[in-house]
């Protein structure tokens, strides 16, 4: 079953069961059963805070991840409205050009393209940039900004929670999509908003980090 099937499904607040595929091309679904109802399976879901660091998360696997996060914002809100920022541990980008664990990336859609935005200063590890510190053990890191002086000035006060509920939906739409790949992640609160502000452009209100997935493999 097509993970894009599955959120929508859900949020047309259908439940409907999952079959085991006999090709093997989601066997990363069957770990709940045949005949398993998702929205049991999101009841039931579980943190995951021990990564392997040993493992890698394969690039292609990442960027088409990030490419069905970027058409899932704009099939439901419009593709301005939510950044993909991420911090990058383990990815196997097969000999090319290695991300940096000191650095902070964002996803530009147009380019399909990891850019480099900002450097994590040297004082500061990626535990110490997380609310919650053991997801700094994860390969990757990544969380939505909102633009949220944007949305207020279109909805009202009612922008910030807007924004907040898309980037829900978004986050596990990417969590969906990583057990289809065959990697466990979690979704969390995020990054210190106070010590992003200090070398970033996420401000608070022109962007606002809104929320976070962190995954890999264990």
């Amino acid at each position: 079953m097509n993970p894009n099937n599955i959120v929508q499904e859900l949020i047309k607040e259908e439940c409907f069961n999952v079959w085991n595929n006999p090709s093997g091309d989601n066997s990363n679904f069957d770990a709940f059963g045949s005949l398993r109802s998702w929205r049991k399976v999101l009841d039931e879901r579980e943190s995951v805070s021990f990564f392997d660091k040993e493992k890698d998360v394969e690039y292609d696997d990442l960027v088409q991840m990030l490419i069905n996060n970027e058409k899932f914002i704009e099939q439901i809100a419009g593709t301005s409205l939510l950044e993909q920022y991420l911090l990058i541990n383990r990815v196997n980008t097969h000999n090319d050009e290695a991300f940096s664990s000191q650095k902070v990336y964002r996803y530009s859609y147009s380019q399909n393209y990891i850019q480099e935005v900002a450097d994590i200063p040297q004082h500061l590890t990626q535990e110490q940039l997380m609310l919650q510190k053991e997801f700094a053990n994860a390969a990757v890191v990544v969380f939505y900004v909102g633009k949220i002086a944007d949305r207020t000035a279109t909805c009202g006060v009612t922008g910030y929670t807007n924004l907040l509920t898309i980037a829900g939906m978004v986050a596990h739409n990417m969590w969906l999509h990583s057990l289809s790949r065959g990697y466990e992640g979690t979704v969390f609160a995020g990054l210190l908003p106070r010590t992003l502000r200090m070398f970033t452009d996420i401000d608070g209100f022109t962007k606002a980090q809104m929320f976070a997935y962190c995954f890999g493999k264990r």
